[in-house]
């Protein structure tokens, strides 16, 4: 006679069953905020390194550039080095806005502006024909350039701007440098008045100082730049009156935490 055992045939209730869907959907949602941390976390630092790629690339392309700055101080230097030529390229130093006129290129308000001729960036911009001639109308074995640094005054980009070509022939080309860009300041070390310190002034290396001499460049420039990243660029506005970027109405610094100020003090050419 065989026996036959009877199992436990039963099912799950409606209730176990909700408390399993329930413990999966918590479960799903804890997993799903712990990736949205750390793709925000990921994301931060990301705009964070990119921000300090662009402080560092400027930084360091000033330091190279203006260890060879043509100073000017005997002469301007221009076409024929004729001092007289309006083509001349003194090194220069724009914080005001009468001075940012003079630029000849648009630059937003409360921000500086800067250019020199350096001897460190020059190079080899010859432009040759298909058929292996030379181009006359651009181009030339060139050894110092013409640069400047700006930043726009319609969006938040630090541009700049180079030209090998002395004769003015053709035209520079620029770039932009760097993006979301809240400041750009520069303070010159100004030797020829005491105390000696850095100040907001506008240079020029082709003034006449009270010795009589030219002014030259000044022994060091403190560069200052406020950067931000795409996503909070839009939280700021230009404010006319104190002519500088802000935050908008409503926001506080917290808002942004991403914004840095890096500051770094360069000697040029006229130190060493």
């Amino acid at each position: 006679m065989w026996l036959e055992r009877k199992g436990n045939t039963r099912g799950f209730t409606l209730l176990e069953l909700l408390a399993s869907i329930t413990l999966l959907v918590v479960l799903g949602a804890l997993l799903f905020e712990v990736f949205g941390q750390a793709s925000h976390v990921m994301r931060i630092g990301n705009a964070r390194q990119e921000i300090y790629q662009f402080a560092r690339a400027l930084f360091e392309t000033l330091e190279r550039e203006l260890a060879g700055a043509i100073g000017q101080r005997d002469a301007a230097y221009g076409v024929a080095n004729n001092p007289n030529d309006p083509r001349s390229r003194p090194f220069r130093v724009y914080t005001s806005d009468s001075a940012l006129a003079k630029f000849g290129l648009p630059a937003r308000e409360g921000t500086h502006a800067m250019s020199f001729t350096s001897a460190l960036v020059g190079r080899d911009t010859i432009e040759k024909r298909p058929d292996g001639t030379r181009n006359p109308t651009y181009g030339q074995t060139a050894n110092v350039a013409h640069v400047a640094y700006w930043v726009s005054p319609d969006d938040w980009v630090l541009n700049r701007y180079e030209s090998y070509d002395l004769t003015l022939s053709a035209r520079g080309r620029g770039w932009e440098f760097a993006l979301n860009v809240l400041e750009f300041q520069i303070q010159c070390l100004d030797q020829w008045h005491a105390p000696i310190q850095f100040r907001v002034m506008d240079w020029e290396s082709t003034v006449t100082v009270q010795s009589g001499a030219r002014r030259g460049l000044p022994e060091a420039v403190m560069v200052s730049v406020r950067l931000t990243d795409k996503d909070h660029i839009g939280d700021y506005e230009f404010d006319a009156q104190e002519k500088k970027s802000k935050l908008k109405e409503g926001l506080t610094p917290d808002d942004d935490p991403m914004v840095q100020e890096f500051r770094q003090v360069i000697r040029t050419s006229e130190s060493q």
